[in-house]
């Protein structure tokens, strides 16, 4: 009996690396002899260093590769990471879950953030438009079915991974240092201001 030669897919939602993790990836790939390949929409490298030291590439189409087994990290795949091995042997099987491990580890939070929010909006925004029609506040209907439309619209939205050549001690930018705590605050404060409107409106005497 043996193994039926099967391949092994994953799609990872958006990431936010560092050239710690990049270079983590490609010795993960290099292991067992594997010879790496690097290749962006506009560049071919030899190696990362070649990568890491080219400002001129923004990175878009990032792909780690290894032949003998395939084993592939494809950034910017429909908005996230596809990882992918054309054999499910002991060498790939070992590969892939570190890769994966990684990446998932490195997901961006605030893109989960986001789309929990926009979900949550959806739902309020369609129970919303029930209940200001039945109190026949129709105005504030019509701004409710915007919640579920935003929510649809997210579905077709592909954010991308994040992909930084230099290191994280390097890294000083505020924004990138904070995008999380930043994206929270406000998402804390524009579900409680559509929590405050539903609830003002639904109150028997809230004025609007």
């Amino acid at each position: 009996m043996k193994r039926s030669n099967t391949h092994l897919g994953k799609h990872i939602p958006p990431v936010c690396l560092y050239q710690e993790e990049l270079s983590a990836i490609s010795v993960a790939l290099a292991q067992d002899s594997g010879k790496l390949r690097i290749k962006t929409d506009e560049f071919e490298y030899d190696s990362l260093d070649e990568l890491f030291s080219n400002f001129g590439d923004s990175l878009n189409g990032l792909s780690l590769k290894r032949e003998a087994p395939y084993i592939s990290v494809d950034f910017d795949s429909r908005g996230g990471v596809w990882l992918y091995a054309s054999h499910d042997d002991l060498i790939s099987r070992g590969v892939f879950a570190q890769i994966q491990e990684l990446l998932e580890s490195k997901r961006r939070h605030s893109y989960f953030i986001l789309r929990r929010f926009v979900e949550l909006s959806g739902w309020i925004g369609t129970a919303g438009i029930g209940a200001f029609l039945a109190a026949g506040h129709w105005r504030e209907a019509l701004l409710s079915s915007f919640l579920p439309l935003l929510s649809i619209a997210f579905i077709f939205i592909k954010p991308r991974s994040i992909l930084n050549r230099t290191s994280r001690a390097q890294t000083k930018n505020f924004w990138q240092r904070n995008s999380d705590q930043i994206v929270v605050a406000l998402i804390s404060a524009v579900a409680g201001s559509i929590l405050t409107l539903v609830a003002t409106a639904l109150v028997p005497g809230g004025k609007l």
